[in-house]
C-alpha cells in the first residue's frame, strides 16, 4: 500500500526530474579527436617504456 493515492498528482517542483543531471557536452570535431588520440598514444608509449625499464621515472628517447 502506498502512502500517496495514485489518482492524486504529486506536487513536485518543475526541475524535479533534472536534479543532478549533467550539462550536454558539445561533440568533439575531428581535429580535437585526433589531437586527443595522439596525446593518449604518446602517454601510452611512455608508460610502456617506463615499465620496460624497471619503472624508473625518467625515460629518455
Amino acid at each position: 500500500m502506498s502512502l500517496w493515492p495514485r489518482n492524486k498528482p504529486m506536487s513536485q517542483p518543475p526541475h524535479y526530474g533534472r536534479v543532478g543531471a549533467q550539462h550536454e557536452r558539445p561533440a568533439r570535431d575531428a581535429v580535437q579527436y585526433d589531437a586527443k588520440r595522439a596525446i593518449d598514444a604518446s602517454h601510452s608509449e611512455r608508460w610502456h617504456k617506463t615499465r620496460k625499464h624497471g619503472l624508473r621515472a625518467v625515460v629518455r628517447g
